[in-house]
């Protein structure tokens, strides 16, 4: 449980500085420093630092990234109705709700370990 709390962790933070460098070339608007902050939150939260609203939006942020996975579902099941769908978006909504899911597991396990 502890590496997927580090590689999460990690994950969360190399986003965030992905993010701050694109808005620093001019690629990405200002406002997406509001995904910076709620990604270091959300390092922060699964880390058992921070606060209540640290953990809150952590939670928010994990159960928005799980409803991929809702749409990752529609995706394999559309071809029975005759709609086309795309294997790269499938991809996409399968990481990011994956990822979403083992947040929302961390992130419910950490609560009950001791901090040392």
């Amino acid at each position: 449980m502890y590496a997927l709390k580090l590689g999460l962790s990690l994950l969360y933070i190399f986003f965030s500085g992905k993010i701050l460098i694109m808005i620093y070339s001019g690629d990405r608007p200002a406002v997406s420093l509001i995904i910076v902050c709620i990604n270091l939150a959300t390092a922060v939260a699964l880390n058992n630092k921070g606060g209540k609203v640290t953990r809150y939006l952590a939670y928010a942020q994990g159960g928005v990234m799980s409803m991929f996975l809702l749409g990752a579902i529609y995706m394999i099941v559309s071809p029975i109705w005759g709609r086309s769908s795309d294997l790269m978006l499938l991809t996409y909504c399968l990481l990011l709700g994956s990822l979403g899911l083992a947040t929302l597991f961390s992130l419910k396990f950490s609560k009950y370990q001791k901090i040392t």
